[in-house]
C-alpha cells in the first residue's frame, strides 16, 4: 500500500457524526435521526409500516425480536423506542452491516445486536425463540421464500412482513417495471406446500453502489395468494393486511401482520 493510500485511512478535524456517515457517502438509504447530518433520502426511522405493526400488536413492551435484513438499523431504533427487551438483527451485506454499526453508535442503541451472516442459516441452525420476527423487505430477495416463512414459524410467534409479490397483470400494466427482469416460473413444493415461484433477475441493479438485494444474482417472487397461503399453512392463523399497493414502481407490495 502506498503512503497516499495509508493517508486516506485517516480523518482530520474535530470528531463529528457526519464523518462516520461519509464513510459510506452515496450509499445510505435512510435519513438518520441525528441533528446536523446528511445521510439518505428515506424516512425509515419513522416507517409507517412498523408503526402499523406496533398498533396491531397493541404493545411491544418486553418482547424479544429477531430482525431479518436490517439494512441500516432504522427499524431496530423504532423497536427499541417501542419498548422491546432485545433485538437480534442479522445482515448478510457487509456494507449494510457496517452502516448498521454506525447507526448503532450514532443513535445509541442499547438493546440491539447486529450479527453479520445469512439469516436463513441463522434460522436453520440457531436455537433461540423469539416473540416477534420482522421480515421487512426481504422475502422477495429470497430464492426460497416459503422456506423462510417455514423457518420463521419455527422461531417466532408473530411476524411482520412487507414484501413485493408477483402479479402478472399489475406488472404488465406498470411502465416503471422492467418486465425483462422476470424470466422463468416453476412449480415448487416445500414441506407439502405447493406454490409457483417467478424468477427475478437483478441485472444492472447489481452494479449499484448501494445495492441492497439478495445474496444471489436472482431471487424468486411469490404471488400474494401463495404468501398468505404459506403463512396459514405454517401456523399463522391470525392475519391482518394493511397496505396492498398494485402500482408501486418496483412491483406490487403488501404489508402483513400475522400471529399464531
Amino acid at each position: 500500500m502506498s503512503l497516499e493510500k495509508v493517508e486516506d485511512l485517516f480523518v482530520s478535524g474535530y470528531p463529528h457524526p457526519q464523518k462516520a456517515i461519509d464513510l459510506f457517502q452515496g450509499q445510505w438509504s435512510s435519513n438518520l435521526p441525528v441533528p446536523g447530518v446528511l445521510s439518505g433520502p428515506n424516512q425509515l426511522f419513522y416507517d409507517d409500516r412498523i408503526e402499523w405493526f406496533i398498533e396491531q400488536m397493541g404493545t411491544l413492551e418486553g418482547k424479544s425480536v429477531v430482525e431479518l435484513g436490517p439494512l441500516e438499523g432504522a427499524h431496530a431504533w423504532m423497536l427499541e423506542n417501542a419498548g422491546v427487551s432485545a433485538v437480534t438483527s442479522i445482515e448478510a451485506n457487509t456494507l449494510s452491516y457496517l452502516r448498521c454499526l454506525v447507526t448503532k453508535e450514532l443513535t445509541r442503541l442499547t438493546k440491539t445486536q447486529f450479527l453479520l451472516g445469512d439469516f436463513v442459516d441463522y434460522l436453520k441452525e440457531g436455537s433461540d425463540g423469539f416473540d416477534i420476527c420482522i421480515a421487512c423487505g426481504v422475502l422477495y430477495h429470497m430464492r426460497s421464500p416459503v422456506e423462510v416463512i417455514d423457518l420463521i414459524s419455527q422461531r417466532a410467534d408473530s411476524v411482520m412482513i412487507w414484501t413485493h409479490y408477483y402479479d402478472e397483470e399489475a406488472i404488465a400494466n406498470n411502465p416503471q417495471i422492467d418486465e425483462a427482469k422476470f424470466s422463468d416460473s416453476v412449480a415448487t413444493n416445500h414441506s407439502g406446500f405447493e406454490h409457483e415461484l417467478y424468477k427475478y433477475n437483478y441485472l444492472d441493479a447489481l452494479k449499484l453502489k448501494g445495492f441492497c438485494g439478495g445474496t444471489a444474482r436472482f431471487s424468486n417472487w411469490m404471488t400474494k395468494e401463495s404468501l398468505i397461503g404459506a403463512l396459514g399453512y405454517f401456523g399463522f392463523t391470525k392475519i391482518a393486511i394493511d397496505s396492498d399497493i398494485q402500482d408501486h414502481p418496483n412491483g406490487p407490495c403488501i404489508t402483513i401482520a400475522a400471529n399464531k
